[in-house]
């Protein structure tokens, strides 16, 4: 029997009489409106976290920073302490009683006060700490939502829910490129900050309003008390899975590249190709925004068409999405005509969103509803850690790296461009993985949905 989840995201878990009568499209329809406020929820929390990489130069200028301690604020700054978050988020979730949208709005909360307390810094160490605050609160939004839809939402539709709620990354980039660049050229970088922080603050409560059973009624006991969920079983069934340690590693890899190339590639039409950051974020957030949406509702329609018969297409289209880039990511970053590096990057901007629907629905199905928020918080732990902070981190010191080795006669913000060229080739490696996690995925369903 499958777990039900209410719209307060409570686990209502056998005997529920529900569960039995109601139908996969009953089911659906209730499901989807709590997808599409999860997935403006998710927007958000890309929104604040990506800010930094438009408001970096002007940052920079103003505090007297350099590209590490750039590279710290928007990478192992923010990574680790997301890291540490994480797990305590999703066991909260996963207690049998919690109200995962009660979980979710708190988290909201965190992150939109502390992007708004950015806006007061005036040192390295006080942006440090609100960029420390923001994520403690975004680690508490993706565990508990994959959760909630997992099990709101029948696995022949999974994938394209997990799509729809990952809509929410080139929605938030966008929103946060177009706006952050505009309101940092009109109003200053820490006016920025407060802007963008608000928002979420008044969608925290809105979350609770409309839904109501996510209020004070969710946070008392109405089904009988069931033993309290366990890291080490958590843990266990992502060892014993090779498919999520494959899809672990390769959304690692991915976090890294795209993170990496994100957030100083924004530096780089800033620098190089000589726009201002309401330009820069005005054409990369159309491109990205619009290639996104285009690249998760694909990938997420292919992997629901092709991987409810043969599960091994659920990988398929991040395979093709990673083997895509490399060639045009080179041109992309070799060009120094500013519209053709943005056409150049459409194709691999849209085939980097082709991973999220299938590999999250094969995650999913491979996990028990017991443990999926806090085995879901693990992955994102390492692949928030190791992948979104060691790439920005990594590729910030390799450009002072780079720099100081340049010829006296070469433009000193041209590191960072080298290491944008040679960090495209390093797209076949999560393509490596994504291909084995597929490899794994068909028989490893088979024998969980028989256990």
């Amino acid at each position: 029997m499958t777990d039900e989840v209410d719209v307060a995201g409570r686990v209502e878990r056998p005997p529920v009489v529900r569960a039995a009568t109601d139908s996969d499209a009953a089911r659906t329809r209730r499901a989807w409106p709590v997808v599409w406020v999860l997935m403006t929820v998710y927007a958000v929390n890309i929104l604040d976290r990506q800010i930094m990489s438009m408001l970096g130069n002007k940052i920079s200028l103003d505090l007297g920073l350099n590209d590490s301690q750039l590279g710290l604020l928007g990478g192992l700054g923010f990574s680790a302490v997301y890291f540490l978050f994480a797990l305590p988020w999703g066991w909260i979730a996963d207690r049998p009683h919690a109200s995962r949208l009660w979980v979710i709005s708190g988290a909201l909360a965190v992150w939109s006060s502390m992007t708004a307390f950015c806006g007061l810094a005036q040192s390295f160490g006080q942006l440090l700490l609100g960029r420390m605050g923001v994520a403690a609160g975004e680690a508490g939004c993706v565990a508990p939502a994959q959760s909630l839809i997992a099990e709101a939402v029948p696995r022949a539709h999974l994938a394209r829910a997990l799509a729809v709620f990952s809509l929410g990354v080139p929605l938030g980039s966008f929103v946060g490129r177009a706006l952050g660049g505009g309101l940092s050229d009109a109003v200053g970088w820490r006016n920025t900050f407060f802007f963008v922080g608000a928002p979420g603050l008044l969608l925290a409560v809105l979350l609770l309003l409309v839904f109501k059973d996510g209020g004070p009624r969710a946070l008392q006991p109405t089904v009988p008390r069931l033993r309290e969920p366990t890291f080490r079983k958590a843990i266990g069934q992502i060892l014993r899975s090779r498919t999520i340690i494959y899809i672990a590693l390769g959304n690692v890899l991915t976090s890294a590249l795209n993170a990496g190339m994100g957030f100083w590639g924004m530096m780089h039409f800033q620098r190089n190709l000589g726009l201002t950051a309401g330009e820069t974020g005005l054409w990369l957030g159309l491109q990205g925004g619009l290639t996104g949406l285009l690249g998760t509702v694909l990938g997420g329609w292919v992997a629901d068409r092709f991987g409810a018969q043969q599960p091994r297409h659920y990988m398929t289209p991040a395979v093709v999405g990673m083997l895509v880039a490399p060639p045009l990511l080179l041109l992309t970053w070799s060009t120094n005509i500013w519209w053709a590096a943005i056409l150049l990057m459409a194709i691999p901007a849209m085939s980097d969103n082709l991973t999220y629907g299938g590999a999250g629905a094969a995650k999913q199905r491979l996990l028990t509803s017991d443990v999926r928020a806090s085995a879901t918080a693990m992955v994102s732990m390492i692949t928030i850690l190791v992948g979104s902070g060691g790439g920005v981190t990594l590729l910030g010191l390799a450009s002072d790296v780079v720099r100081s080795h340049l010829p006296a006669t070469a433009a000193p913000h041209e590191s960072i461009r080298y290491v944008l060229m040679g960090s495209a080739f390093l797209f076949v490696l999560p393509a490596f993985f994504y291909w084995r996690a597929g490899h794994h995925v068909e028989s490893e369903l088979a024998r969980f949905e028989r256990a």
